[in-house]
């Protein structure tokens, strides 16, 4: 779907390395990571999910980040556009 949607909207999938996917569920992150981003997970609560995310994390290291709500997501963002600007 995500690759369907970059087509018609002109994006080049290669851009993606530098884009984060956000979810709330591990699925969320595997799509991420399936189109070379980065994968951060905002622990709602949802039984297992963190778990699963510790799994991927293990693997995929620094693809992965784990925030506990939305606000320490967009604080990522915001040292991650200083540290590139």
């Amino acid at each position: 779907m995500l690759r369907k949607a970059a087509e018609e909207l002109g994006f080049n999938l290669e851009s993606f390395c530098a884009t984060y996917f956000v979810g709330d569920k591990a699925d969320d992150i595997r799509t991420g990571l399936a189109l070379g981003g980065t994968g951060v997970f905002i622990d709602s609560g949802i039984s297992d999910e963190l778990e699963k995310v510790n799994r991927l994390r293990k693997i995929h290291e620094s693809s992965v980040l784990i925030c506990d709500s939305f606000l320490d997501f967009v604080s990522l963002i915001a040292a991650d556009i200083v540290l590139y600007t």
